[in-house]
């Protein structure tokens, strides 16, 4: 069945639990029990199935003979294409923002301020959560409805990395920082330093995740 906007029922539920995932409310190796998410989302198996078979083919679940499907947990090799991903996106995002792009402007700075809420909670789920929210902004700039579907997966994979942490605080800590000197760049038009500053942001991050444990537990 199609709704108004175009997508399937099963679609629908896709996007759902990737946002889950981005939101860090599914982590890795957890199960995904049939009958809860059916509950959960309000569909049937069968649509159910067809989502968690999108999901797995996006690389966000996996399926374990006689045990079920779970949340993956991601690999060295996938991280290292995650970020090849994100070197090829993000940093062309920013020649797209020498455009007058006042509005996404503003809206870095809303995650910036909701991120920098959270920090001062303690909130280090939500600080991850908004420092994810930034960086698929800073790709919107791209204004390519493909693409934005394909990086919000991106993303949600990139969730499931942070997720390998012990430490979340300490963790995300140290990045809210360095994307609020991303936003000062691109908001006083330093659009070269901002490339600069991104591309040492992304090799930093990505040697550090590279650091964590990569077990799997199925």
């Amino acid at each position: 069945m199609q709704n108004i906007t175009g997508l399937s029922r099963a679609n629908i539920v896709t996007q759902q639990i990737r946002e889950d995932i981005i939101r860090g409310d599914l982590i890795p190796d957890m199960a995904l029990i049939e009958s809860e998410m059916a509950l959960k989302y309000q569909v049937s198996r069968n649509t159910l199935r067809e989502a968690l078979h999108q999901l797995q083919s996006d690389g966000l679940t996996t399926y374990v003979r006689h045990k079920g499907v779970f949340v993956r947990r991601l690999e060295k090799t996938d991280i290292r294409e995650i970020f090849q991903a994100r070197r090829l996106l993000e940093l062309n995002a920013i020649h797209a923002l020498k455009k007058d792009k006042v509005e996404l402007i503003q809206l870095l700075e809303s995650d910036i301020d909701m991120a920098r809420d959270a920090y001062q909670q303690e909130n280090w789920q939500m600080v991850a959560t908004m420092s994810l929210r930034f960086h698929q902004h800073l790709v919107s700039a791209l204004n390519n409805r493909l693409i934005s579907d394909f990086f919000q997966n991106i993303l949600a994979q990139l969730r499931l990395v942070f997720a390998l942490s012990s430490d979340e605080a300490t963790f995300q800590r140290p990045w809210l920082q360095k994307d609020r000197q991303i936003l000062n760049l691109l908001a006083t038009q330093k659009f070269d330093a901002a490339y600069e500053a991104l591309e040492l942001y992304l090799m930093e991050s990505e040697k550090n995740i590279l650091q964590l444990d990569h077990p799997t537990k199925y």
